[in-house]
């Protein structure tokens, strides 16, 4: 199963060439208050999420995918992964389930 973000914040179940708009699987997702979770709330609860698009999949009208304007995948990363920085500079981050360390930074 290839789940996508496209167009409006839609999301979308991509099938060989074509994207089926699969929005509405989004309402199992909880309402927020603040203060907010963190990560991406659609990651959290992926399993409820992929229940309703099975459900819903089969009446979905198929859009062509080479008409789709996709999104990141992932709405509200919960970590920065890159970030612009000149060559020389040494940078300070932390990858999940690695842990913390200095990246020096050279040109490619």
């Amino acid at each position: 199963m290839k789940l996508c973000r496209f167009d409006d914040n839609r999301l979308g179940l991509v099938k060989r060439d074509h994207v089926l708009d699969v929005s509405a699987a989004l309402d199992v997702l909880p309402s927020l208050r603040y203060p907010l979770p963190p990560g991406d709330l659609l990651v959290a609860h992926l399993g409820a999420v992929v229940a309703r698009v099975l459900e819903l999949a089969p009446k979905a009208a198929p859009k062509p995918l080479a008409s789709c304007a996709l999104l990141s995948p992932v709405a509200n990363p919960p970590r920065i992964i890159a970030a612009p920085v000149k060559p020389g500079d040494v940078m300070h981050c932390e990858i999940a389930g690695i842990g913390a360390m200095d990246v020096a930074v050279r040109a490619a």
